[in-house]
């Protein structure tokens, strides 16, 4: 019998062997699991991280949002900074009163630059979808004060019925976070 020549031996040589196939995929198999398990164990910590943030970032940008209204300051126009309200000889604006009998909207009323009562400024914050927005009646202007809002109310405090009791409830992704304020009127 005779030897096959190379070029017979190169033909039969063509492609993989079984066995190189399910070596081949074995590795990848393996190369998946790591990865899926690197992923469990950095990428889905990363986000949880990043989903807390983002609540206690919305939850700051509302406090901070209510307590310069709260403790006297009133935006002027769009694009500028407020005038400090209580105990400025140079404000021209007055606290007068809040409104907590809506239980989910937010007003304050401010007396105008006049003096009278026709000079009523009343801000505004309730919710519009899961964005918590204030609005400024003297202006016009709404602004967002913070994303994610599931849930927002006012009422009295029952430790004492002259502070306002003010509950802010953020959710994101599977993350649900409520901040609880309390108000006291500007004096």
């Amino acid at each position: 019998m005779m030897r096959p020549g190379p070029a017979a031996a190169r033909r039969r040589r063509r492609g993989f062997t079984l066995t190189e196939m399910i070596v081949a995929s074995m590795l990848a198999s393996l190369l998946m699991i790591l990865l899926a398990v690197t992923w469990l164990g950095f990428g889905r910590p990363a986000l949880e991280v990043e989903a807390r943030a983002r609540i206690q970032q919305e939850g700051i940008l509302a406090a901070q949002s209510l307590a310069c209204d709260l403790g006297g300051f009133l935006a002027d126009s769009p694009g500028r900074t407020g005038a400090f309200l209580i105990g400025s000889a140079s404000s021209p604006y007055q606290f007068l009163s809040w409104d907590l009998s809506q239980g989910n909207v937010l007003l304050l009323n401010f007396e105008g630059p006049s003096g009278n009562q026709g000079d009523l400024i009343i801000i505004t914050y309730q919710l519009q979808g899961n964005l918590l927005v204030r609005s400024d009646s003297s202006t016009g202007v709404t602004t967002t004060v913070a994303k994610y809002v599931t849930g927002f109310s006012v009422a009295p405090n029952p430790s004492n019925t002259q502070q306002a009791l003010i509950q802010i409830a953020i959710s994101y992704r599977y993350f649900t976070s409520t901040y609880t304020l309390i108000g006291v009127p500007p004096s």
